[in-house]
């Protein structure tokens, strides 16, 4: 796999756009247009990528684990099946991107816009949510173990079937939020907003819930006796 310098990232990223299949590791891309390049299954493994633009860019099957991506633009992106545990990807914008079936093990999305953005069958164990920026995006049946999500913004989105075990949800807004069959087994759910929220067949067995506003939510019986509504 050939490496290549920040030079030459710059003129095949003005000309044809193509970066598949490149060993781009380690390199600084700070702060360059990338906008629309394909980087399909590239490496990219613990690149400086910070505030680079991103957006429209094919990222499938890439590896992006332990990367910068801190700041940087992904909108409408597509990082399907792509490798970005322990990335730093704080600040950035992630706006209709697809994650779908990602790895995102540890990854650092503090203060992330993810509003939109496709998240089915997402890695995101132990991940770092705190005040993300989610509204209706699609967390279908993601790996959220232990994910902190402290005041995090995710109104109107899909975490059906979504594991969660252990998840902190201090603070967070889930206002009619679809958690239809998530495991939230012991999840710390202090002082969220599940106003009109779907928790069918949730399990929250063992959860810390208190001072959460679950009116008009929808449970089963079995849930109500938990959450004392």
């Amino acid at each position: 796999m050939e490496k290549l310098s920040r030079n030459k990232v710059i003129e095949i990223s003005s000309t044809t756009g193509d970066l598949s299949g490149l060993d781009l590791s380690g390199l600084d891309l700070s702060e360059l247009d990338l906008s629309g390049v394909n980087l399909k299954g590239s490496v990219l493994k613990k690149a400086n990528l910070g505030y680079v633009n991103l957006s429209g860019a094919v990222l499938e099957n890439a590896d992006l684990s332990g990367c910068d991506l801190s700041g940087a633009n992904l909108t409408g992106a597509n990082l399907k099946q792509a490798g970005v545990a322990r990335a730093d990807i704080r600040f950035s914008v992630l706006i209709g991107a697809d994650l779908s079936g990602a790895d995102l093990t540890e990854a650092n999305l503090k203060l992330t816009n993810l509003s939109a953005a496709i998240v089915k069958g997402t890695e995101l164990s132990n991940a770092n949510l705190q005040q993300v920026e989610a509204a209706a995006a699609k967390f279908t049946n993601a790996k959220m173990k232990g994910v902190n999500a402290y005041g995090a913004s995710m109104a109107a989105a899909d975490l059906s079937g979504a594991a969660m075990q252990g998840a902190d949800l201090t603070k967070a807004d889930l206002n009619t939020a679809n958690l239809s069959g998530a495991n939230l087994r012991g999840a710390q759910i202090l002082n969220t907003n599940l106003r009109a929220a779907d928790l069918t067949n949730a399990d929250l067995a063992g959860a810390k819930i208190s001072n959460s506003d679950f009116t008009r939510a929808k449970m089963d019986e079995g849930t109500r006796k938990i959450v004392g509504g």
